[in-house]
């Protein structure tokens, strides 16, 4: 109740009481008690019109809040939907961007062409710098930095002719993904690093997570298509 209806509440009623008080305690005639009734009458008359007002401004209050939790909520679900569908395709773009890399990368071995490797995951996540968090960018840009470092290794080793200096920096770049990784070096070798690196930025990027939860989603909007059984 606002202080305005309050205070035509306690007028109406104090207008009314003094009325009928006045109408049924004065000695008087009968024509007069009724006219002295009138204001009472009148008084309640307001009492019961403002009720209704405020009745209606409730509502009215009631329906304005309903309208902006829908819109509110509304919003919500369409930045989470956007949300959810651009992480869906940095994954996927990133993923494969960094298969086509490392494959390249193990098959040739250190060279500067990890720059442009390097450059290509880069470009991507900035492609999609909106809907990534800073707890993700910190997790995945360790790997372009090991990449640029394998660029600035594979630059030094074309320099050198072949022999151990050479296998030195092969090893180095495998060395240096076994620990940002935590993958034993010895799992990690032409035929299989590709594999256990991808799996292991999988977990990082919540793939599986996602996949399980876009099933669910659609597990539930199936449920809620299908017919209802009697």
């Amino acid at each position: 109740m606002s202080h305005q209806s309050l205070k035509v509440y306690l007028v109406a009623v104090f207008v009314f009481v003094l009325s009928f008080i006045i109408a049924w305690t004065l000695p008087t005639t009968d024509l007069l008690q009724a006219l002295y009734s009138i204001p009472g009458v009148f008084a309640l008359c307001g009492i019961v019109f403002q009720a209704i007002r405020d009745q209606a401004a409730h509502e009215r209050r009631l329906q304005l809040q309903n309208n902006e939790q829908g819109f509110t909520l509304g919003a919500a679900s369409h930045m989470a939907n956007v949300a959810f569908d651009k992480h869906t395709q940095f994954c996927e773009q990133y993923l494969a961007k960094m298969s086509e890399g490392l494959t390249e990368l193990f098959e040739q071995g250190p060279s500067k062409d990890a720059f442009k490797f390097y450059a290509v995951l880069t470009d991507t996540r900035r492609a999609f710098l909106a809907w990534i968090t800073k707890d993700l960018k910190d997790k995945i840009t360790p790997f372009e930095q090991v990449i640029y470092e394998i660029g600035k290794n594979g630059t030094l080793m074309d320099a050198l002719p072949p022999g151990d200096k050479r296998s030195r920096y092969v090893d180095a770049m495998y060395e240096a993904f076994s620990k940002l990784t935590k993958i034993p070096r010895e799992n990690l070798n032409e035929k299989d690093a590709t594999e256990l690196i991808l799996n292991h930025l999988q977990e990082l990027l919540g793939v599986e997570q996602l996949s399980g939860l876009r099933a669910a989603i659609l597990k539930k909007t199936a449920d809620n298509l299908m017919p209802k059984k009697s």
